[in-house]
């Protein structure tokens, strides 16, 4: 293994509620196994490990040579480069005592021109790269061909599970004459012998093994016949390594926000059909989880003009909110770029000292991500209580508000009980419990009002169609 050098990097120091840093590393510059410098650093800071002691990140843009990086709180104004000869490697998250994720490949440094696999792996905290055991069904082509694809993406604090996405055989195709594949989830457990194969997802979307957030419910219920599936992609892991958060894509190529809750696939919303633009989505993700087992993403209908947050709380509520939540303390600190002067976040630490993801720069080549975080100097105590396994709080407040575009869906942000629709006569269209989209596109013109009911008592939205 070899680390590439360190130069300085800019500091940026900023006050908000309390005393915080921004640390943006755009100007880091380093040398690589070619001795070719690089003064630009593009990319971003992926995950920050539960004690916000580490973070990890990698160049995304290819101009720095998709170097990953590795950044601890005790040395906050550098990154270390990690570099095995000119072989593939990323780091997609660490846990709390610096073990890290992502992927590798050893190559000879006389064969560098054969393809070998980029496999799904795991550095220890002095540096050694330990590739993970695949299955037997593991299409290996996928590793030898394409950039992390092959990946560890998610570890637990205590290092004990570790969640990745593998392309998996599940058939063969006698006309053309090759393999039936899907990119799976696969969790890996730390045993006295080193990390095994856990669970191995293949059975995900099954006739009466998925279940679907039904909105008229406001539950999850168990689907009798096969659901609308096609491949899974590992975005985070619980703490305890019951839940698996990230999206499946359907067959009709809408990406779903989902969830794996001890092996069974739960479906957030339903993507719907090619031929159902309601509900067909274009994209969305469940891409944190936090230490109280809640779940941050959002999504995108296919009519592309109406993008939606949510969390989908512990003990199984959707709530609807108005900004997207990157995610949140032990405490019930919800985080969002608004919150910050990062222009991007990504992750955020138990306790809620460090924020990390990225700030924006021009280049000569356009516009592109840096790798920036904020190190909140008030909230580091608070990293040390969250260690104790008591959870503080598992309640998502949220301020009740609708969301409305034109012609399409009628969203109601926050905790509720009951949202009714009228129309300007007063009669009752539609109503729902918690988590109710109502679909505004097939209504005529005029104005509505939306009723809400809350354990605090009744408000009312009136909004035109």
């Amino acid at each position: 293994m070899k680390k590439l050098l360190l130069f300085s990097v800019l500091l940026t120091a900023s006050l908000g509620a309390g005393a915080q840093t921004t640390y943006s590393f755009t100007n880091t510059s380093y040398t690589d196994a070619d001795g070719e410098t690089y003064t630009e650093l593009t990319g971003y800071f992926s995950k920050v490990s539960a004690n916000g002691k580490y973070a990890v990140g990698y160049d995304e843009d290819g101009l720095a040579g998709y170097v990953p990086f590795f950044w601890r709180r005790d040395n906050p104004s550098e990154l270390e480069f990690i570099d095995i000869t000119a072989n593939r490697i990323s780091l997609a998250d660490v846990a709390n005592d610096g073990t890290a994720v992502g992927s590798f490949e050893e190559r000879d440094a006389d064969a560098m021109d054969t393809k070998v696999i980029c496999y799904p792996g795991v550095r220890s905290a002095d540096g050694t790269w330990t590739a993970l055991p695949v299955p037997e069904d593991y299409y290996e082509t996928y590793g030898k061909s394409y950039d992390f694809m092959e990946s560890a993406n998610a570890i637990t604090p205590d290092a004990k599970y570790i969640a990745g996405t593998l392309h998996i055989e599940t058939g063969y195709n006698e006309t053309w004459g090759w393999a039936i594949t899907a990119y799976l989830p696969i969790l890996w457990e730390k045993t006295a012998d080193g990390y095994v194969i856990k669970q191995h997802f293949t059975g995900l979307g099954a006739a009466g093994a998925s279940m679907l957030y039904n909105e008229e419910t406001g539950v999850a219920e168990t689907v009798a016949e096969e659901v609308n599936y096609k491949s899974f992609m590992v975005w985070n892991i619980s703490n305890d390594g019951s839940m698996i958060v990230g999206c499946n894509t359907a067959d009709c190529g809408g990406q779903n926000p989902a969830i794996i809750k001890d092996g069974t696939l739960v479906q957030i919303f339903d993507c719907g059909t090619e031929e159902d633009d309601d509900r067909n989505f274009n994209g969305g993700i469940v891409t944190n989880v936090d230490a109280n087992n809640n779940c941050y993403g959002y999504f995108m209908l296919a009519n592309g003009s109406t993008v939606k947050y949510f969390v989908y709380t512990a003990d199984g509520k959707l709530e609807y909110l108005d900004s997207w939540v990157r995610g949140a303390t032990k405490a019930g600190e919800q985080i969002t770029t608004d919150d910050t002067n990062l222009y991007s976040v990504l992750d955020v630490s138990e306790g809620g000292s460090v924020i990390v993801g990225a700030n924006s720069i021009a280049t000569d080549f356009g516009q592109f991500n840096t790798p920036a975080l904020v190190v909140r100097e008030d909230y580091i105590s608070a990293e040390e209580d969250v260690t104790d396994g008591i959870s503080i709080s598992n309640t998502v407040a949220q301020e009740l508000s609708i969301d409305y575009s034109a012609g399409s869906m009628l969203f109601v942000n926050g905790e509720y009980n009951r949202a009714t629709l009228f129309n300007a006569t007063g009669t009752a269209i539609e109503s729902g419990v918690q988590g109710k989209a109502f679909n505004m596109s097939r209504m005529p013109a005029g104005v509505y009002i939306v009723k809400v009911e809350t354990a605090n008592g009744t408000r009312t939205f009136k909004f035109a169609r």
